[in-house]
C-alpha cells in the first residue's frame, strides 16, 4: 500500500482508499502520533475485507481510532472515553452517527472507539464482526440502519445500547489524569483549527 506522510498542517490528518495515504499536522509529530496515524489509517484500509457495505462512517472512525491505540497517541480508549461524561462533552450517538465530520473531532473519534471498545469487550470480536459486516446499505439513515444492525445483532437497539454503553463507561473507576489530558488536547486542537483558518 501506498503511505505517504505530509507536513502539511491545513490538510486532513489521513486519508485511505484503495492505498492508504496519511497526511499530518505538524502537532502530531511534536506528541509523536505518527504510528498512531498510520494504524487508523490502515485500518480503514483492511476493514473493507470485512464489511461488503461500510458501516456508518462513526463506526469506521471508531474501529480505526481504536485498532490504533489512541487518536494521535496512545490512550486509554474506555477511560479517557469516560472523561467525556465528567467533561460534559459526551455527544449523543444518534447526534453523532448522523453527522460525524460536524463534531468536535477528538470528542467524536473517542467516542466512537468507545463504543466499539464498549461492543468489543462486553460482547467479543465474533459478534461485533458479525454487527459491523451487517449493514444494509439500504438508503435509511445512519441512525436508523445502526439501531437495526444494533437489534438484529445484540439483541437491543440504539437507546438501549447507548444507556448500556453510558452505564459501561460511568462504572470504571475515575481517572482525573485522563479528564485533565483530555480537557487539554481538546484545547489544544481547537487552537490549532482556529490558527489554521485565520
Amino acid at each position: 500500500k501506498n503511505f505517504n506522510l505530509s507536513p502539511d498542517a491545513a490538510r486532513a490528518v489521513g486519508t485511505s482508499h484503495s492505498g492508504c495515504i496519511v497526511e499530518r499536522v505538524e502537532a502530531v509529530r511534536e506528541i509523536g502520533g505518527q504510528a498512531y496515524v498510520m494504524r487508523h489509517e490502515a485500518t480503514h484500509v483492511l476493514d473493507g475485507q470485512i464489511a461488503a457495505i461500510y458501516p456508518p462512517t462513526m463506526l469506521r472512525e471508531g474501529l480505526a481510532t481504536y485498532m490504533g491505540g489512541g487518536h494521535f497517541k496512545p490512550e486509554p480508549i474506555p477511560q479517557r472515553t469516560a472523561a467525556l461524561l465528567e467533561l460534559d462533552y459526551y455527544i449523543p450517538l444518534t447526534q453523532l452517527v448522523g453527522d460525524f465530520y460536524r463534531q468536535q473531532h477528538e470528542v467524536g473519534y473517542l467516542e466512537a472507539a468507545g463504543l466499539i471498545a464498549y461492543l468489543v469487550e462486553t460482547y467479543g470480536w465474533d459478534q461485533f464482526r458479525t454487527f459491523y459486516a451487517s449493514f444494509p446499505g439500504d438508503g435509511t439513515s445512519s441512525a436508523q440502519q445502526l439501531d437495526a444492525t444494533l437489534a438484529r445483532v445484540y439483541g437491543q437497539g440504539l437507546e438501549a445500547t447507548e444507556e448500556s454503553f453510558r452505564a459501561w463507561l460511568r462504572a470504571l473507576p475515575p481517572d482525573p489524569a485522563q479528564v485533565r489530558d483530555l480537557r487539554d488536547t481538546v484545547a489544544l486542537f481547537d487552537t490549532i483549527r482556529r490558527y489554521q483558518a485565520e
